[in-house]
Parts: C-alpha cells; sequence; structure tokens
C-alpha cells in the first residue's frame, strides 16, 4: 500500500465522503422545498381567503332568508310577520318583547285569517346568537334596519374593517324593502265608483294594523277616480278590504264587501282588480245619499 492509508483509513474516507455527499443533497433538497412553499404560499393563502369569503356570503344569504324569506316561493321571513325589518341581528333569534306569532286578538280573529307576530328562530341548523352576528373571521356583522344600507348584511373581511377594499356584503346592492299595491274596484262593471273604498290590514310591530279608509269623495260629483293606491308597504301576506255601498232609494243603503289577502314582494308592484256586485245601480255621477263604511 505506497499511499500509507490502511484499508480502515480508506474506508472511513469514503464514508466521510458519503456523509458530505448527503448533507449537501439535503441542503439543496430544503432550498428546493422553500423555493416551492415561497411559490405556493401566495396562492394558499388567495385560496383560503376566498373559501373564507364564501362561506362568510353563505352566512350572509342565509340571514338575507331569515329577514325576507323567499318571496318567490311564498315565504317572507322576520319582515313578513312583524311587518318590519329586524333592527338588529339577535331579533332573527331572540323574540324579546315582540308578540308571538297570531292568527287572533282574543276572541276577534284577524281579518282575513292572516297571522302577525314572531315566529322565530328565523334562523336554524349550526346557528347560534353568537356565530349569527359574527363572521368567520370572528368580527362582528355590520347591520342596519334603517338608513342607507338597510337590509344589507356587511363583514369588514379580513381586515375587519367596514368600509374597506375587502368587505364582503349581501345583498351587494341595498334591496328594496317596500312594495306597492294598487286596487281597482269594479261594481257592477264600473271602476271605482262613488261608494267604492277600500282598505289594507298589516302587522304594525307584530300586532295587526289597517290603514285609515281610502274613498272616493262623493261631494265631487261627475268627477274620475284612478283607483286606491298603497305605497311603502312590508313585504308579505297583507289583507285588502273592498267595499261598495250602493245609492240608495227606496231601497236604502247596502254595503257589498270582499276581502283578500295580496303577497307583497319588496320592489313591486302589485295591482288588484276586485269586482262587486250589488243590487242597486251604481250612480257614477249625482245625488250620494248613504254613508261609505269606516
Amino acid at each position: 500500500m505506497g499511499d500509507g492509508l490502511t484499508w480502515n483509513d480508506r474506508d472511513g474516507e469514503r464514508a466521510g465522503r458519503h456523509r458530505g455527499f448527503g448533507l449537501l443533497e439535503t441542503v439543496v433538497a430544503l432550498a428546493i422545498v422553500a423555493a416551492a412553499v415561497a411559490l405556493v404560499a401566495p396562492a394558499l393563502a388567495g385560496m383560503t381567503r376566498r373559501n373564507t369569503e364564501t362561506s362568510t356570503q353563505q352566512q350572509e344569504q342565509k340571514l338575507n332568508t331569515a329577514i325576507f324569506g323567499a318571496p318567490w316561493d311564498g315565504t317572507f321571513g322576520f319582515t313578513g310577520d312583524v311587518g318590519r325589518l329586524p333592527t338588529s341581528l339577535t331579533e332573527l333569534v331572540s323574540q324579546g318583547s315582540l308578540p308571538a306569532f297570531h292568527t287572533a286578538d282574543g276572541a276577534t280573529a284577524h281579518i282575513g285569517n292572516v297571522g302577525y307576530g314572531w315566529n322565530g328562530p328565523y334562523v336554524g341548523g349550526l346557528f347560534s346568537n353568537a356565530n349569527l352576528v359574527t363572521d368567520p373571521w370572528g368580527q362582528a356583522f355590520s347591520y342596519a334596519g334603517t338608513g342607507a344600507t338597510a337590509g344589507q348584511v356587511i363583514s369588514g373581511g379580513a381586515d375587519g374593517t367596514a368600509g374597506t377594499t375587502d368587505d364582503v356584503t349581501f345583498p351587494f346592492h341595498a334591496p328594496a324593502t317596500t312594495g306597492t299595491v294598487f286596487v281597482v274596484v269594479i261594481a257592477n262593471g264600473i271602476a271605482n265608483p262613488f261608494g267604492a273604498a277600500v282598505k289594507m290590514y298589516y302587522p304594525v310591530n307584530g300586532e295587526q294594523a289597517v290603514t285609515a279608509t281610502q274613498k272616493f269623495d262623493p261631494s265631487a260629483s261627475g268627477s274620475s277616480f284612478d283607483g286606491f293606491a298603497f305605497t311603502s308597504v312590508a313585504p308579505g301576506v297583507r289583507v285588502v278590504v273592498a267595499t261598495h255601498t250602493d245609492t240608495g232609494g227606496a231601497g236604502g243603503c247596502s254595503t257589498t264587501t270582499r276581502t283578500v289577502p295580496v303577497s307583497i314582494i319588496p320592489g313591486r308592484t302589485n295591482v288588484v282588480e276586485l269586482a262587486l256586485t250589488t243590487g242597486a245601480t251604481v250612480k257614477v255621477q249625482g245625488a250620494y245619499t248613504c254613508t261609505i263604511p269606516d
């Protein structure tokens, strides 16, 4: 062995070289992994953020359905039962001082037997009072029952601050919160004659209320009439009551009434035509001797 090394020395040298290559390879592999993580991390963060935003919007949609129901399917949520938007999201799960859902005031049934009052909780499933008002980032939702953002549920997003570019809002634009009803009364084939009157029954804070009677003024002899209008009506099932009182004469005065439920969809104008048949001739002008019932 001319190099002066024993077999054991050469074996140790080879083992050291092998250990050195193993360490170098490990360092290179770690560097590659670190570079890959640096490249992938933003994409993963973006995916996580988008997933959280999607989850937030789904939660907001559930809250929106609790508030408004699904009007096109005939449900109207809290607004339909109570007659207004909730003042806070907790009203969706807490009755507070609102009356319980009812169809009669004592022994007196509601007109049309329509029910009013709190009929919650309007949000079920996995929701609790805590996560009802909190978004997936742990921040309180922003909500108002009045004002420019009435009916919208707003999350401040990842930065937790409402009014910045990462907000998550549903619906994106402030929703319509009321509807309009136009009623035409056809009595013996004549539209809106003398003696026609229309009232609407609806809830105020969960209790039955009624509009002041809207009626044609019989003193305006010979004038025309375009119908009865009810504006800014909270969405839900409301009840229209149309009456016509005939012109009196030898047979005296008599009143015919027709009651119909009307589904008010927010942002829509509903036109209701109610036909009545009375026992007397309907006068469009001239003397009017009967009193229209209140």
